[in-house]
């Protein structure tokens, strides 16, 4: 292996690197650039303090663009955006924010949740003050949701799909934005009735799977998705698993063949092979990968 392939399997210098910059936490944040020229991902400092959800952006270059925690959107030089304070989302959303790209244009969709707001976005506009960034738009309206959002690649390889889900009910709203922006709502009735907001939604690297977490009832829901009409289909729902408290962050493999869960503030992150067909196979198969002595773990994303 080679030291350009240490992030996610990148193999090409012309690869999209618009996740190098992460900001989460007590003002933590990790630039992974480094690895551009041989070196190793260092650890930076921004802005944001949460517990919870935040999102970042940088170019396809890797640089820096802006970042969030759902109520203010911060500049790359760790400033409040123009126009940035006072999102809807919240400080204790699971996934307060996420910020995906308006295809063909220098804009971005800040979308955020919350229990009091449901799911609403802010749109920025990067053209503006001097290529710091300006908020145009704040706080629109979409959905009654949870506290989950997520998005992958549409099939066409240019636009994509963002997915939420309504509070009290098993429907799922996948949302196409393209260059003219937010399409109508795909909703796929499927799944566990999300009678609590807590837990992650997460697509796989490939895009065909998605998972959900309801860390209230001890509920993982995979569903296969279509790339291409936005619905969703097949599931397998793993239920019956101990947990501590429940599960909270989810993430895929890279090559979309395995489920890690951890469990919310509690220790452990668990693996649950998706080549099985039943739920009752990857519950019996599942694996324990890791144990933080001390830990209270949350999200977990791979880099």
């Amino acid at each position: 292996t080679t030291s350009e392939d240490t992030l996610c399997g990148e193999e090409s210098v012309n690869a999209n690197k618009s996740f190098y910059n992460w900001y989460f936490g007590e003002n933590a944040g990790i630039d992974f650039n480094p690895i551009k020229t041989g070196g190793t991902a260092q650890a930076i400092s921004g802005s944001v303090n949460t517990m919870e959800g935040v999102s970042s952006i940088s170019d396809v270059e890797g640089n820096l663009l802006f970042y969030s925690d759902g109520l203010t959107v911060y500049t790359s030089g760790n400033t409040e955006m123009q126009n940035g304070t006072g999102l809807f989302g919240s400080s204790s959303s699971t996934q307060t924010c996420l910020v995906v790209p308006r295809p063909s244009t220098n804009k971005y969709y800040v979308f955020t949740t919350s229990i009091e707001n449901g799911l609403r976005y802010s749109e920025v506009d990067m053209d503006l003050q001097s290529g710091d960034g300006q908020v145009i738009s704040k706080n629109n309206s979409l959905l009654l949701a949870t506290e989950k959002v997520a998005a992958t690649k549409h099939s066409n390889g240019t636009d994509y799909w963002v997915a939420s889900h309504t509070t009290g009910t098993t429907s799922y709203s996948l949302r196409n934005i393209t260059t003219t922006g937010i399409g109508t709502p795909v909703v796929t009735n499927i799944g566990s009735t999300h009678n609590t907001a807590i837990g992650y939604l997460k697509f796989s690297p490939n895009s065909q799977k998605l998972a959900c977490a309801i860390y209230d009832e001890d509920i993982i829901d995979i569903f296969d998705f279509d790339t291409s009409g936005g619905t969703l289909s097949n599931l397998i729902t793993i239920t019956g698993f101990t947990y501590v408290n429940g599960p909270y962050g989810l993430e895929f493999s890279e090559d979309s063949s395995k489920l890690y869960a951890t469990d919310g503030a509690s220790t452990k992150v668990y693996q649950f092979d998706l080549s099985y067909s039943s739920a009752t196979d990857m519950t019996n198969h599942a694996i324990e990968v890791g144990d933080v002595t001390g830990g209270s773990l949350g999200a977990a994303q791979m880099g």
